[in-house]
């Protein structure tokens, strides 16, 4: 079989891995004075209450942090619910902390992450880089390769990536979906903190009662090679194989250069990152 392709299905379809597309972080931040305006109070009340800012639950109880999310209602004309806001801005402060790099996944990785995952050996988490405490970035899909139908909705939304942020031996992730425009439009699906030893699990665990896993019964799924999460428990196996790749001699990261030329494609993002790969 020709490598460019899988089942038939070329890589090079369209969907889209070539650069990093706008990320839920510049959209969230409109603008500098906004990022003064709302993450400096919310810094300097960590600091005069002592609060751990690690902790999701108590940085989303700050006083400055409501009206942070407040801000980001009015923002996006009263979109999203003001704790997930809260909970996103978790994220957004940690990335603002720290060098706000991002990771692309290419479509070759994303695949062994569903498809061969399950059976990699797996890893010691490395602890986070330079021994910091608490490091976050934002990890990217290839656009539109995976769908997330949740029981209220009438379609299923494209998943665009997930806020990552890494507390010690613990993660706190958060699902972007349905990703609009240039404009700051996405839903989110924050899962709550989660220690890193049970990553073996998360890998390996069924998720569906029948065992199918990130299987699409969307219209074209087969042929375009589509997968779909329609359980927490599904971004969870898919951050946790991703996770193991990037920690092993089979994925390689290196720097993601800009697009020289972007007509025709989605608006790249401004922001450093690296591509995650299968070496």
């Amino acid at each position: 079989m020709d490598p460019g392709l899988r089942n038939g299905v070329s890589e090079t379809m369209p969907i889209h891995d070539a650069w990093l597309r706008l990320t839920p972080l510049e959209r969230v931040l409109p603008d500098e004075e906004f990022a003064g305006a709302s993450i400096v109070p919310i810094a300097n009340e960590i600091e005069q209450r002592d609060v751990d800012p690690g902790d999701p639950g108590a940085f989303a109880m700050l006083e400055s942090t409501g009206s942070a999310a407040d801000a980001l209602r009015a923002e996006q004309d009263g979109a999203g619910e003001r704790h997930q806001l809260a909970v996103l801005l978790y994220h957004v402060f940690h990335m603002l902390a720290g060098d706000r790099r991002h990771t692309l996944v290419s479509t070759a990785a994303a695949r062994w992450a569903v498809e061969a995952g399950g059976g990699a050996t797996a890893a010691e988490p490395a602890p986070p880089a330079g021994g910091v405490r608490i490091e976050s970035r934002y990890v990217q899909l290839p656009q539109h390769l995976f769908w997330v139908r949740t029981p209220d909705a009438e379609t299923p939304s494209s998943l665009d990536g997930w806020f990552r942020t890494r507390v010690g031996e613990d993660l706190v992730i958060m699902g972007v979906m349905d990703v609009r425009g240039p404009a700051a439009g996405f839903s989110v699906l924050p899962l709550p903190m989660l220690p890193l030893a049970d990553a073996p699990a998360w890998r390996s665990e069924p998720i569906r009662e029948d065992g199918e896993d990130f299987r699409s019964d969307m219209p074209g799924a087969d042929l375009e090679g589509l997968y779909e999460l329609r359980t927490a428990g599904e971004l969870l196996k898919l951050v946790a194989r991703l996770e193991l790749l990037e920690s092993t001699a089979a994925g390689v990261v290196r720097p993601l250069a800009p697009p020289s030329d972007a007509a025709g494609g989605p608006e790249p993002s401004r922001l450093p990152a690296d591509l995650l790969d299968l070496a």
